[in-house]
């Protein structure tokens, strides 16, 4: 039960940090996932109903906890809590987002900060309150209630360790498939052309040119071509302007992984 609550907390972080990775990141983080669902998968539906503590309620009654056993359980809270807060997916996750929401409103410092420390208030809110739901939930539960629960978790862990190999697999094949070479042919005032090389799959569908006025976007699609194009000719443009440029590949009515990112400026009249 308490691999499930930490995957909660920790999943908001790892959402965030897979946004941010490269497609072949991503294949890797998902399979790191599937290792690491499946040996938790496997201890919910292997664990024993000795290995569970023994029942705190009394015909419907929580029993009343000795003072000691307070004092553990407070001290378990705070490790816990200082735990989930510690970790790399929530510090990634606050981060993250403080800087993307910095990013898009091209804030300066005076309002990066108060967003770093606004999202770090509500990251430790959520964390604390879900610890305390959970651990005033698991005082009030029967060995054998307990044990059902872990048995469900374990099959909900083995789901998503199953959906995470799929996910494994298709950002490698996005990775793989994504359009190699992509370079700047010729510039003119009035236009740029580019071309590529297709990436590794004979069944592409057609392909995605992206177009961002920043370096690292965010993009605008600009064109959607067939399959048999290699090359592109990018008339909506401005003299004396600096464009960057991704392709993408449709594979299966989806967009592979994006190519590497080219840039060049427009030449003046």
């Amino acid at each position: 039960m308490a691999d499930v609550i930490y995957l909660t907390l920790t999943s908001f972080g790892v959402t965030v940090l897979l946004n941010n990775l490269p497609d072949l990141g991503k294949a890797v983080m998902f399979l790191f996932g599937t290792v690491l669902l499946s040996i938790m998968a496997y201890r919910a539906l292997t664990i024993k109903a000795s290995d569970l503590p023994e029942d705190n309620i009394d015909n419907g009654t929580a029993t009343p906890v000795p003072d000691s056993h307070g004092v553990t359980s407070l001290r378990a809270f705070a490790l816990g809590l200082a735990l989930t807060l510690s970790s790399p997916t929530t510090i990634a996750y606050w981060m993250m987002v403080s800087l993307n929401m910095a990013r898009f409103a091209d804030t300066g410092i005076n309002i990066t900060v108060p967003l770093i420390l606004g999202v770090l208030t509500i990251t430790i809110g959520w964390a604390m309150t879900v610890v305390i739901l959970a651990s005033r939930f698991h005082r009030r539960i029967s060995r054998r209630t307990n044990l059902l629960l872990e048995r469900v978790m374990g099959l909900l862990l083995a789901l998503f360790a199953a959906i995470s190999l799929v996910k494994a697999g298709w950002e490698t094949v996005k990775w793989k498939t994504a359009p190699k070479a992509v370079e700047i042919e010729r510039v003119t005032s009035k236009e740029i052309n580019l071309k590529w090389a297709d990436g590794m799959t004979s069944h592409e569908q057609g392909y995605v040119v992206l177009r961002s006025p920043k370096p690292g976007g965010p993009y605008t699609e600009i064109a959607k071509l067939d399959e048999n194009s290699n090359t592109f000719c990018d008339r909506d443009v401005k003299t004396s302007t600096t464009y960057y440029y991704k392709v993408s590949t449709v594979l299966m009515g989806n967009l592979s992984a994006n190519s590497q990112e080219v840039t060049t400026a427009t030449l003046a009249n």
